[in-house]
């Protein structure tokens, strides 16, 4: 992450090393970001130091979250006061999207599967959920 923008009723931006600003999954309150995707709540302080504005912004990782570390910091520079309310994000790539259904069953439920022997996919994500079940254990 290279850059935050705090927006009205919450809302926050982020841009990438390569990208630009684009919204998150990430709410802010007093004191607080919120990642309600990972369940984690971070603190973070902002500090006028020698005429300029830092955030000190607690980054709670895969490491803090699936491994118990320590959580890591990021120090952001306050750069600008614009107001990012009304902020457009700008897609650059386009898939292509209009692909056929082909070899598609419908299951009678809420997911479908392709008729395929060689299709793992699905057997990768119960092995992906039950590792994860098992480091929470620990």
């Amino acid at each position: 992450m290279t850059s935050l923008a705090f927006v009205k009723d919450g809302k926050m931006l982020s841009s990438t090393e390569n990208g630009g600003l684009t919204y998150t999954s990430f709410t802010c309150t007093k004191d607080k970001v919120i990642n309600k995707q990972e369940k984690t709540a971070s603190n973070y302080i902002i500090k006028d130091i020698n005429g300029s504005t830092y955030m000190f912004f607690e980054w709670k990782s895969g490491d803090y979250i699936f491994r118990n570390m320590p959580s890591s910091y990021y120090v952001l520079k306050k750069v600008d006061n614009k107001d990012y309310s009304n902020y457009q994000v700008e897609q650059i790539t386009h898939d292509k999207i209009d692909y056929p259904l082909v070899g598609y069953r419908d299951s009678g439920k809420s997911c479908c599967f392709l008729d395929s022997d060689n299709f793992s996919g699905l057997v990768f994500y119960k092995t992906l959920i039950n590792l994860i079940r098992i480091n929470k254990a620990r």
